[in-house]
């Protein structure tokens, strides 16, 4: 057990020293000294303490304390074990149970760390959940990187697989139906491979209640397989999509519309018009005349009256 005074440092005491003292304080210990350190603090709590029963974080109010549970993932396991922690807090102090010295070690940092290592509880808490937040946005930061780095590796195979296709087609895309016949052969050959990974999970989920590790991984193998071949299928449907949309583009592009083709017959028509073009280097706008000409075209005035 250790006991740290809250008098604006954390001041490590005795259970001597602490008879002695007036102010609140902060207790540190094991699950087997649990009941004995919260005799000590004057911490009545009705509950039982285990800490592998802590799975999630949680605060609640019990008749003559606030008890709560501290899950943590450990930094460098992060899907893995986690910090198990339990804490007491009445009117006075507080009391933190932990089997991995993991909090003796954050109150340690504070203490290296911060000028106001905590006058009260309140601070004292804020500090303490601080400090283990603290490295949250920067884990949380190069996840985020990495999985950009994910997503642009996979962007490079998928432009790398679109080139192949187009490099290698023996003919274009002539229409929309042929288009439909070749995504509906690659999204056949997807879904096969979307069979197989589920019956790959599933293979996995009938052998989890046995203890054979061997099966285990094949079981992980076959699934690992599979979802690669779905992979592929799915970059293989892309890339003929990416094919098709282009080939189609590139006949439809090929087309203009009746407005089209008026607009470009009178813009060339008055580019070739002296008179036109006269009357635009003076700032006026013309349109051509069905009897021959132009006619200038102005703003229409305000109306005075309707």
């Amino acid at each position: 057990m250790t006991i740290f005074a809250l008098k604006g440092s954390l001041e490590e005491i005795t259970p001597t020293q602490l008879s002695e003292q007036t102010c609140s304080a902060v207790f540190i210990t094991d699950s087997a000294h649990a009941e004995e350190t919260l005799r000590t603090a004057n911490i009545t709590y009705e509950g039982v303490i285990s800490l592998r029963d802590v799975v999630f974080c949680k605060i609640e109010s019990q008749p003559f304390c606030l008890a709560g549970t501290l899950s943590i993932p450990k930094l460098l396991d992060i899907k893995g074990s986690r910090h198990r922690i339990q804490f007491f807090i009445d009117n006075k102090n507080m009391v933190i149970i932990d089997d991995e010295e993991f909090s003796l070690r954050l109150v340690q940092r504070i203490q290296r760390s911060r000028h106001n290592q905590g006058e009260s509880r309140e601070h004292f808490i804020y500090n303490f959940f601080s400090e283990f937040m603290l490295r949250d946005t920067e884990l949380l930061a190069e996840h985020e990187q990495k999985l950009m780095e994910l997503e642009e590796n996979v962007n490079i195979a998928l432009e790398f697989a679109c080139k192949q296709v187009k490099e290698t087609s023996k003919s274009k895309v002539s229409n929309r139906h042929d288009g439909y016949g070749i995504a509906s052969e690659f999204y056949a050959g997807m879904k096969l491979d979307q069979k197989k990974v589920d019956e790959s999970m599933k293979d996995f989920l009938r052998i989890l209640p046995t203890e054979d590790d061997a099966k285990a991984v094949e079981a992980a193998s076959s699934l690992k397989n599979a979802a690669t071949g779905l992979v592929l299928q799915a970059t293989k449907l892309a890339a003929q999509a990416d094919r098709i949309m282009h080939d189609l583009y590139e006949e439809v592009s090929s087309y203009t519309t009746p407005v089209e083709d008026y607009l470009e017959g009178q813009f060339e028509d008055a580019e070739a018009d002296p008179e036109a073009e006269a009357e635009e280097e003076k700032g006026n706008f013309v349109t051509r005349l069905a009897e021959g000409g132009y006619r200038r075209i102005v703003a229409a005035p305000k109306p005075q009256r309707i």
